[in-house]
């Protein structure tokens, strides 16, 4: 589980120190509108991963029947979430260095370094700031390890949780956890419910991941001059630096199966809804120019806590199918989610009554 989790991870926290809190150098407003488009593919496929996985059949455990399933799901991303073109953005201090491409890859994109982007101060003729957007991570799919268990309580009704422990990995960590309810609704439905091998049930469920990275972001970034005027200010140090991601998802499903003693087949259709926080956290060294009686000054200005970005990846309807397999108490499954960003999952575990 932790080898799955640190390989997508480790890119991602390779990107965040290096790469994310750069879209802030040429202020926060456009920073953040960088910000989003870039990570949207990866908060559309978390956000699919941590609503998916979550049953592979209607049948609700007996009181105190129990499972516990090691799943993972994969959300597939499409071609169309590997670029963003930046003249859609709205940028206000920002713009493309002319002779630049507008079309820059996301998190999900090309590994190579998108269009250069430049912060020119009205009234001054030198860019304050140059900069490349960053690359991708070049990954077709998005894998997310979890282990679930469930446990059944009277009137029909079953408590599911799912957890991966806090992973801590240089200088980034990341954890989620989920909590959801299944229930029998063949109860109600009198002969239905003699049916043979049927069972149909209602799933609520909750889930949320959390990355964390700590960031080096000094104003020596910025170098000490700009077309030989000093920069000034600033704090000799910035320590205090972080990037938070937290991801957050809600699902419903109405779930249908066909338990035979060794296969089960089953479907559900449901709604889910996900969205995604962005934080950058700590003291930060943004650049600034004024024109005091024609002489350029050019400043280093502290801001703390500068983007606090918060934007929802999918609301819509998804669909799902799959097989499981029982042997003894041990199960095998496999489900096809289809939403807006296709899952593939598969899991082994172990279930009794």
């Amino acid at each position: 589980m932790i080898v799955f989790v640190l390989l997508v991870f480790n890119s991602f926290q390779v990107k965040s120190q290096n790469e994310i809190v750069q879209f802030i150098k040429g202020g926060i407003g456009d920073g953040e509108k960088l910000i989003q488009a870039y990570l949207e593919p990866l908060g559309n496929g978390m956000g699919a991963n941590i609503n998916g996985g979550w049953y592979n059949t209607a049948k609700v455990h007996r009181t105190l029947g129990f499972d516990i399933t090691f799943t993972i799901t994969a959300a597939m991303v499409p071609e169309s979430a590997t670029s963003f073109d930046i003249t859609g953005l709205g940028l206000k201090t920002l713009a493309l260095k002319p002779g630049e491409p507008s079309v820059a890859p996301t998190f999900a994109g090309d590994i190579d370094r998108g269009p250069a982007l430049i912060f020119v101060k009205e009234g001054m003729d030198l860019p304050l700031v140059e900069f490349n957007t960053p690359g991708g991570v070049d990954v077709p799919f998005y894998p997310m390890p979890m282990i679930k268990a469930g446990i059944g309580l009277p009137k029909g009704i079953e408590i599911n949780g799912r957890f991966i422990p806090k992973i801590s990995y240089e200088d980034m960590s990341t954890y989620l956890w989920g909590v959801g309810v299944k229930y029998d609704i063949l109860q109600y439905f009198g002969l239905i419910d003699r049916v043979p091998f049927l069972n149909a049930s209602l799933l609520g469920a909750y889930t949320k991941v959390n990355f964390s990275s700590d960031l080096d972001f000094q104003k020596s970034i910025y170098g000490s001059e700009i077309g030989g005027v000093p920069i000034e200010g600033g704090q000799l140090n910035y320590d205090n630096q972080r990037l938070d991601i937290n991801m957050q998802g809600f699902t419903t499903s109405a779930i249908v199966s066909y338990d035979l003693p060794v296969i089960t087949v089953f479907a559900g259709l449901g709604y889910s809804r996900a969205f995604t926080t962005v934080n950058l956290l700590g003291d930060y060294p943004l650049i600034g120019a004024d024109i005091n009686d024609d002489e350029v000054v050019i400043f280093i200005e502290d801001y703390a806590n500068p983007v606090n970005l918060e934007f929802d990846n999918y609301s819509g309807l998804q669909t799902a199918a799959g097989l499981r397999l029982k042997l003894a108490v041990v199960t095998l499954h496999a489900k096809y989610t289809r939403a807006n960003y296709n899952l593939i999952t598969a899991g082994l575990g172990i279930s009794i009554r």
